[in-house]
């Protein structure tokens, strides 16, 4: 057992330990590659305060079998390392099998440090001897350098260390010549959040990556500058980033991903659910993908995640091919939940329903509608201009608008800032909060009285404007997709994806990516009037009989609500027959 008083939960007490080891042992080759590392780096043997206590220690990994002394040194290392630079065996054990038969492997940042010493390790019993010091290179940014120089120099591995920053690759030379073999695999592992102050000596050669704003607040963006490097070059590449980095709108963040798209290199970007927070990862120029496609990818199986089980077709809410255009249309985000249709399937049998869980054909909601978030209205003491507010407690289960909305006096000088959340007729509200999944469809007639405004609780489903150029994408009446959202089986699917806790909600990526079914659309927006489709006939389409539904459910409605009234009313005199004569 290691002695308690020495430090092995930090990498520099590591790092202290390994260089004492390997230095005790007075071998020419460790001399001599001591000796390159002390010229690279500040790694000199010192004498420790508690010498005793290192020599217990290094007596008792000398001890060990070689396989049981690398394993040990591998857990004492993943002690070192931070929660957030840790990777579950699994998935350390897939990336590995993706760096199996390249010959020139470059890993960098902390959380790839036993990828490296495993992969130098499975090199060493194969007993290659092509360029063994270059083979497997390492690159970092602070203390895990050091802690790597040392572990591999105890363990006698072939593991080259760059001097340098990642994207800031050592001139490599050999007998004196130089050395221009690229890595044939980059593995890359960023920090999402790194401080200024853990590393002062980098800013300079971050800023000269010219991404805006990479320098911010006393922070390095290690990520966008990484991955702006591995488009620069031509090596395939792996990198486990951020979800802030595939969708946050940060300069730095958003100017990386369009260098991504614009450089057509990116060949997947795969989610792996997980029970605590989703990890992703990103392939670059490593598969035989159009350049003009991304696989975008939700899965959690840890194979399919990082392509050892590759996803070879489309499998609907978990693989599918994105072309670049479309991801820049929408504004450039990666994150691949943002571009998989989801939502409920049926069919006419068995087989069919499994068919369409697979593999239904429709189009994502967002693509047809603008999905809007209202703002938050306040009423304001001197406000002079009156709201009129609804939210999802005013929409009955039939996707009616019942009750007195809710008042709210603001400044007039603020109705600008509200009105994208005025309702419109066509218009389709949606409560994502309170009675989660219930929709009312805005008629004239609904809104002929007053205007009417949308509260936090609702999401707004507009119909996109076409414009000349916008995408070729069908046209869905707002009155069908009302119709199919009202179906208890829709409705019992939203349950599914939304929030749990006290307060459920449905997240707005949810929404964006519900699936509207091919039935729901038609190619073109149809005229209506005189050559319009007659009930029954040939021509007339799954989204014609759907709008015959609609006129007939709007009737029901207003005979439900004479009803309801009549009900009312009787309710009221059996109140003042009680009452009338003050008894």
């Amino acid at each position: 057992m290691l002695p308690s008083e020495l430090d092995i939960k930090s990498p520099e007490g590591l790092t202290r330990l390994f260089w004492f080891a390997a230095d005790g042992r007075g071998d020419d080759a460790r001399e001599t590659a001591a000796h390159r590392l002390t010229a690279r780096f500040d790694l000199m043997a010192d004498e420790p305060s508690l010498r005793g206590a290192f020599e217990d220690a290094v007596r008792y990994l000398d001890s060990l079998e070689p396989a049981q002394r690398f394993e040990k040194v591998c857990a004492l290392i993943e002690g070192a390392l931070k929660d957030g630079d840790r990777l579950s065996d699994e998935l350390a054990w897939e990336i590995l099998t993706l760096t199996r038969d390249k010959k020139i492997v470059r890993f960098s940042f902390a959380p790839s440090v036993l990828l490296c010493l495993r992969r130098a390790q499975g090199i060493e019993h194969a007993g290659s001897q092509r360029f063994p010091g270059y083979d497997i290179r390492y690159t970092g940014v602070g203390a895990d350098r050091e802690l790597i120089a040392s572990a591999a120099l105890y363990l006698d591995l072939p593991v080259y260390i760059e001097s340098g920053p990642p994207w800031v690759p050592d001139g490599l030379f050999d007998d004196g010549e130089p050395n221009s073999e690229a890595p044939e695999l980059e593995v890359s592992l960023p920090p999402s959040a790194f401080r200024s102050s853990d590393a002062p000596d980098l800013e300079v050669s971050v800023r000269a990556s010219k991404l805006p704003r990479a320098v911010d607040r006393g922070t390095y963006d290690l990520e966008s500058v990484m991955l702006a490097y591995l488009c620069s070059t031509e090596a395939p590449a792996l990198a486990m980033v951020s979800e802030s980095f595939l969708s946050s709108p940060k300069q730095s963040r958003l100017a990386a991903r369009q260098q991504l798209l614009d450089a057509r290199c990116i060949d997947r970007v795969a989610e792996l659910d997980t029970a605590d927070a989703p990890q992703y990862l990103i392939t670059l120029r490593n598969a035989e993908i159009s350049p003009d496609q991304v696989q975008m990818i939700s899965t959690s199986d840890v194979q399919r995640f990082t392509g050892v089980d590759p996803f070879t077709r489309s499998v609907r809410g978990t693989s599918q091919l994105i072309s670049i255009d479309d991801v820049q249309t929408a504004g450039g985000p990666l994150l691949p939940k943002r571009y998989l249709a989801t939502g409920p399937v049926g069919g006419s049998g068995l087989a069919t329903h499994f068919k369409n869980a697979t593999n239904a054909k429709g189009h994502r909601l967002a693509d047809l509608f603008e999905i809007i978030r209202p703002k938050t209205i306040r009423d304001d003491p001197v406000g002079t201009l009156p709201i009129q507010e609804i939210s999802g407690v005013h929409i009955s289960q039939f996707g009616e608008l019942s009750g007195p909305p809710r008042r709210a006096d603001i400044r007039s000088t603020l109705k600008a800032r509200f009105d994208e959340q005025r309702l419109r007729p066509g218009d389709i509200v949606f409560a994502h909060r309170g009675p989660i999944g219930r929709a009312a469809y805005l008629s004239e007639e609904n809104l002929e009285d007053s205007d009417l405004w949308a509260g936090q609780t609702l999401f707004i489903f507009r119909q996109r404007k076409r414009y000349a150029g916008s995408p070729d994408v069908p046209y869905c009446d707002p009155r069908v997709l009302f119709m199919y959202l009202l179906a208890p089986r829709v409705r019992d699917a939203w349950k599914d994806v939304a929030s749990s806790g006290r307060s459920p909600s449905i997240p707005i990526g949810e929404v964006e990516r519900f699936m509207v079914p091919n039935g729901l659309t038609v190619k073109r927006k149809p005229k209506r009037g005189p050559g319009s489709p007659e009930k029954g006939s040939a021509k007339e389409t799954p989204a014609d009989r759907i709008l015959n539904e609609f006129e007939l459910h709007q009737q029901n409605c207003r005979k439900l609500r004479k009803t309801e009234i009549r009900l009312h009313g009787g309710l009221d005199r059996v109140w003042d027959t009680v009452w009338r004569n003050g008894t």
